[in-house]
């Protein structure tokens, strides 16, 4: 053999040698790339899921907040409503007595109402005072500018509570 024949046997071996090279290195690169393509997808699929997750709990939180505010608010307008209706019958009644379903459904209207609220809490603490001060003056000879100035605290205390809880609800639906 020749010199010219070996060059050339060594020529294509060497290009056959690369060729071969150059696919497995492309096959490789190419399946690491898939590969980490495939764990990109896989960890934006889990960031959305958790994402959706996330969405879906705080808009269930956000109703069921929504829906207490609702229970709470009929609560106290209850409670204004039988507290006037108590005041009406004890300023008429000379004994300072009221009927007993009357006072049955104030008892239950507080006790719903101091259930639904954390006295631990500044904001639920002042409406938790003004609810107390509604209910029990009534036990006092009524006097109607006692009677208005316990509501007042009340709606106010109530305000600002149905305020805060408003903002938090604003958060939730964000």
């Amino acid at each position: 053999m020749d010199t010219l024949t070996i060059n050339a046997i060594i020529t294509a071996a060497s290009t056959l040698f690369a060729a071969c090279i150059g696919a497995t290195l492309s096959y490789l690169i190419s399946s690491r790339q898939t590969k980490n393509q495939l764990e990109i997808t896989e960890r934006q699929i889990s960031s959305q899921s958790e994402a959706a997750t996330l969405q879906h709990q705080a808009a269930a939180i956000a109703r069921m907040r929504q829906e207490w505010i609702e229970r709470l608010r009929n609560k106290l307008s209850l409670l204004t409503s039988l507290i006037s209706q108590a005041e009406s019958e004890l300023e008429h009644n000379s004994a300072y007595t009221m009927q007993p379903d009357l006072e049955r459904q104030i008892s239950e209207c507080q006790a719903y109402i101091l259930m639904m609220i954390n006295v631990e809490n500044p904001i639920h603490e002042d409406l938790h005072t003004a609810v107390d001060y509604l209910v029990y003056d009534r036990y006092t000879v009524p006097r109607a500018d006692k009677l208005i100035e316990h509501k007042k605290r009340l709606f106010s205390s109530g305000r600002a509570l149905f305020k805060h809880e408003w903002e938090t609800l604003k958060k939730y639906k964000c």
